[in-house]
């Protein structure tokens, strides 16, 4: 009852400050009094938790705002006005004619009104997912702006992280665009993926990755997510050239009779594929990862390494969620069968063997030395790492 009764009084705030805005006062634009209603919209968001509550406060704003291009019909705007109007058809999804009032603007504004069109057009183009229209926006603005980027920071980053899988080498330039200026909070989750990007396939070297997480440290470290995350990748880091620690957490093997230990396996070189089936990036790298076990057997032995997430999905099977770790144990066995693949696999009950091989993210690959240190990582991505690997080996 208490939520309902929240919601109806975060709906009669929207609703009073609609009122205050719409009523009255003659003196408001159409730009005033979106920007009082996007205030109230951003106090009432902060003030709830609920998906319902969200949801309701999501339908009175948008109700609110439509009404504001109603009033407005007809009536002769400013340049001003017509780029809020242009911001209230995009939150409507009316794309065309949104993006219509933004090129207009950017052909015709002042020089300040053009460069709130380019974001806003940019922004729209993202969100239909229009990436080849944006990079051409963003490309122009780039070259246009070139040391005054620091207003489109979060375009950037956001158009770089979401065409990392389409187009990599535009992903990597509009984030290198991107970061090292201020990030407003509206982006702070591009601004997460596109640091975790750039670590991951930025193509630099061990010491080039620790050169970027200091740089990061200083421009972002105050924002707690992405402290978090350095911290996580200088863990990363500064396991290169350590003891391979052994598998001591409980758990199960799959195709072994007895535990394997790395300690007992000096001599050979050892390659961990720390994977799961649910994730691409892991079942994508997994035939080359047992190619090259093949290839290089007699001097490498290969082990794969998951846990129990109480989570299972595969290509072929549906998420199963809050399934029993016996449950889930079977899913994994039935998983090898059906990929025929016959190499130890340990699967921990927790994430004890993860953090001690400093796994933040899958798949992640550790080489381990016939000495028993650990000589290469890679997180994620594969890139170049299976050669290197090779190379190594054989060398």
């Amino acid at each position: 009852m208490r939520h309902k009764n929240f919601v109806g009084l975060t709906a009669i705030a929207i609703a009073i400050a609609v009122l205050s805005f719409c009523n009255g006062d003659s003196g408001r634009s159409l730009a005033d009094e979106l920007a009082g209603l996007n205030d109230a919209y951003g106090t009432s968001m902060k003030a709830i938790g609920t998906a319902e509550e969200k949801a309701q406060v999501e339908k009175d704003y948008l109700m609110n705002i439509a009404g504001l291009v109603d009033k407005y019909a007809g009536k002769k705007l400013s340049a001003a006005d017509e780029l809020a109007r242009g911001e209230i058809y995009e939150k409507l999804t009316q794309f065309g004619k949104a993006d219509a009032i933004f090129i207009a603007l950017i052909k015709d504004g002042t020089e300040t009104l053009k460069c709130a069109a380019y974001k806003k057009l940019t922004a729209s183009l993202i969100r239909q997912n229009k990436l080849d229209d944006a990079n051409r926006v963003l490309r122009e603005v780039k070259e246009k702006y070139k040391g005054g980027l620091a207003p489109f920071a979060g375009l950037f980053l956001r158009a770089g992280v979401n065409q990392r899988n389409s187009d990599p080498a535009t992903a990597l330039e509009f984030i290198d665009v991107g970061l090292g200026f201020p990030i407003e909070q509206e982006y702070a989750r591009s601004l997460y993926y596109a640091v975790h990007i750039k670590f991951v396939d930025g193509g630099l070297d061990y010491r080039q990755m620790g050169e970027f997480l200091l740089k990061m440290k200083e421009l972002y470290g105050d924002d707690q997510r992405i402290d978090e995350q350095i911290a996580k990748k200088e863990l990363f880091l500064a396991f290169i050239g350590s003891d391979a620690p052994d598998f001591t957490a409980d758990g199960s093997w799959i195709n072994s009779g007895e535990p394997l230990s790395i300690k007992k396996m000096k001599g050979k070189y050892v390659l961990l594929d720390f994977f799961a089936p649910w994730c691409p990036d892991c079942r994508n790298s997994l035939p080359k990862f047992l190619e090259l076990g093949e290839k290089l057997k007699g001097k490498m032995d290969v082990i794969m390494v998951t846990r129990l997430y109480g989570f299972y999905a595969d290509e072929n099977t549906s998420a199963k969620r809050g399934i029993k770790p016996e449950e889930e144990l079977e899913l994994l066995k039935e998983y090898f069968k059906m990929k025929e693949i016959a190499i130890p696999a340990f699967v921990s009950n927790n994430e004890e063997t993860h953090d001690n091989f400093a796994a933040s993210a899958i798949p992640h690959y550790v080489l381990v030395s016939p000495e028993g240190k650990v000589v290469k990582l890679c997180m994620e991505r594969v890139h170049d790492f299976f050669t290197e690997v090779e190379e190594l080996v054989n060398n």
